[in-house]
């Protein structure tokens, strides 16, 4: 309960917790491993060029180089690798 406390506050003042010893390190590769399994379905990111609403948005590596994987609930996850995806 402590911990909890300190994460809530944490996020309160500064916008983010660490929450040291949160996964085990055979939980991290596994979901690693399961990531990686995704790798086609991670987007590039991007970059809105123009103005207000006349514009576009662009993948830039240039700019912004990272990708991002979206979840959203909806991915396909095998019943035993239910890491982070709440939908499975």
């Amino acid at each position: 309960a402590r911990a909890v406390a300190a994460a809530v506050a944490a996020l309160d003042s500064c916008g983010y917790a660490i929450c040291d010893s949160f996964a085990s390190p055979d939980e991290i590769e596994r979901l690693a491993t399961e990531l990686s399994e995704y790798d086609e379905e991670f987007e590039l990111s991007k970059i809105w060029v123009g103005k207000e609403a006349a514009g576009t948005q662009l993948s830039v590596p240039a700019v912004r180089s990272d990708r991002i994987f979206w979840v959203c609930g909806e991915h396909r996850t095998a019943p035993g690798s239910k890491l982070w995806d709440s939908a499975g």
